[in-house]
């Protein structure tokens, strides 16, 4: 069963999306990032001192080396498992519909990224 979404499924989203996403991702020792380009492990998040929330992610290369590196958040999504999309989707209040396919098929990850993606703004204000 698949457990999170891929760095694919969040190129779908357009800017405002993005950008709302990142805002309510407060970022996790062991949550699963996408930078745009590779997938990272958090290791531990410092929040700068301003409203937006941003700050510095050190991250475990899940590569071989196990490496640390330095991340902005600004520019890093969060590769959402399926807790975390319930999670979002509780916090907007948003009642979801799952049949018993979407257990049996192994698509729940995809079929709650769907709802996320609903709930997320599509950026035409």
């Amino acid at each position: 069963m698949k457990l999170k979404i891929t760095g694919a499924q969040l190129k779908e989203l357009n800017d405002a999306q993005k950008e709302e996403l990142r805002n309510w991702w407060e970022p996790k020792y062991g949550d699963e990032l996408f930078n745009g380009h590779w997938e990272d492990i958090v290791d531990s998040f410092e929040k700068y001192d301003d409203e937006k929330g941003t700050g510095t992610i050190r991250t475990v290369s899940c590569d071989q080396d196990g490496s640390n590196d330095y991340e902005n958040k600004s520019e890093c999504l969060p590769l959402l498992n399926i807790g975390q999309m319930i999670e979002y989707l509780q916090s907007s209040e948003k009642q979801i519909y799952l049949n018993e396919a979407d257990f049996y098929n192994q698509n729940l990850c995809d079929k709650l990224w769907e709802e996320v993606k609903d709930k997320l703004p599509n950026g035409k204000s």
